[in-house]
């Protein structure tokens, strides 16, 4: 009884990690860190960046702000960088940026939004390749890895 015992308790032991090793969803993936930096990934020169993100990639425009994907801490790795000037003499512009963690990316992509002093907003949604999801109501895909406000 003990050997059918060990036997049933290893087999079932088998089918709980073939079950997990099957929902696991494979780590995101941003094809644009996989390619060296050029100058169209700089990131305009009166932007202090943050010293915690790393590796920044540009990924496109939406609306006047530039977007760029940045690495960010090992905790939330997946960063989305933008950047609104409408003039850059006087101080015309506003940047942020927003991480998140390697599940979440994966399953909405990371969001930021930014005001600058007279109201213009910019938000961009950072999204891994292949995304595959939905995003959400008012949201569209404009490039592989960015969706941004429909507006209205």
């Amino acid at each position: 009884m003990a050997t059918a015992t060990r036997r049933t308790a290893a087999g079932v032991a088998a089918m709980v990690l073939a079950v997990t090793a099957c929902s696991t969803s494979a780590a995101p993936e941003l094809a644009a860190f996989d390619r060296p930096a050029t100058s169209e990934d700089a990131v305009p020169e009166y932007v202090d960046v943050d010293p915690q993100l790393d590796e920044v990639r540009y990924i496109g425009a939406a609306d006047g702000a530039l977007v760029y994907a940045a690495q960010g801490q090992a905790d939330q790795p997946w960063c989305v960088l933008v950047v609104v000037a409408r003039s850059v003499e006087g101080g015309d512009w506003v940047a942020g940026f927003s991480c998140a963690d390697g599940d979440d990316f994966a399953q909405g992509g990371v969001r930021i939004a930014v005001r600058d002093a007279q109201g213009r907003d910019g938000e961009a949604l950072l999204l891994p390749d292949d995304f595959a999801g939905e995003v959400e109501a008012g949201w569209e895909i404009v490039e592989p890895n960015l969706a941004v406000p429909v507006e209205s």
